[in-house]
């Protein structure tokens, strides 16, 4: 069982924006496709799974303000709830694609963080600049593998995530940007390394079962 972030889902297209309620209808948490860095897809299967769990939790699943990691926690990030979590289909020229999406309800406490006032700041980018953030899930799951043959009859060997936990939906920038939602300071090590394994995931995994081995790669 590994813990996982799915890629982010930028280009937000939300349903309307209640600056007076702090809620964004119809927030895309999730949609089918890769889940990059992890080597793995997401099926149509993981996306009702996801809108599945998402119902389950009646008090809401969690938002935060970027992801939690070995340099940084959630404290001081807690952004509100997304509720009202379902499914979306959209038609493309090839098919269908399939989205988990929710409202996302804004905390009052948004507006005093460590961080400054994020409440307003996230209303602000939702409203002038969708395409500066986006969103991304963080789950606990596993992975197993299909085997099809494809138009050619050739066998083709696909990996696929499955959805256990559901822990988060998560608003991010890419970890690369200098600017937008969340700006990397190159004279601070947290937010270089966090850059890092944000950009590989897979270390962090390989880091966990062996943590040792951190002294041994510094020396």
């Amino acid at each position: 069982m590994n813990f996982y972030n799915t890629d982010v889902e930028f280009s937000m297209q939300f349903e309307s924006i209640d600056e007076s309620k702090g809620m964004i209808k119809g927030v895309k948490m999730v949609s089918e496709g890769e889940a990059k860095g992890h080597g793995v897809l997401l099926n149509k299967k993981f996306i009702q799974d996801t809108v599945n769990l998402g119902k389950e939790q009646t008090r809401g699943i969690k938002c935060r303000f970027g992801h939690p990691n070995m340099c940084s926690d959630a404290l001081g990030t807690y952004l509100g709830t997304y509720k009202n979590i379902r499914l979306r289909k959209e038609e493309l020229e090839d098919g269908y694609r399939y989205h988990a999406i929710g409202d996302l309800f804004l905390s009052e406490s948004a507006k005093e963080t460590p961080n400054g006032d994020l409440y307003n700041y996230v209303l602000a980018l939702a409203k002038d600049s969708p395409d500066m953030f986006g969103s991304s899930i963080v789950f606990q799951g596993d992975s197993y593998e299909e085997t099809k043959e494809d138009e050619s009859g050739n066998k083709v060997t696909k990996t696929y995530a499955k959805i256990e936990k559901l822990f988060a939906t998560d608003l991010v920038d890419t970890p690369a940007a200098t600017e937008g939602l969340f700006s990397i300071n190159e004279n601070d090590l947290a937010n270089t390394v966090t850059e890092f394994l944000d950009t590989n995931p897979r270390v962090f995994e390989l880091l966990s079962k062996k943590p040792d081995i951190i002294d041994q790669f510094l020396t």
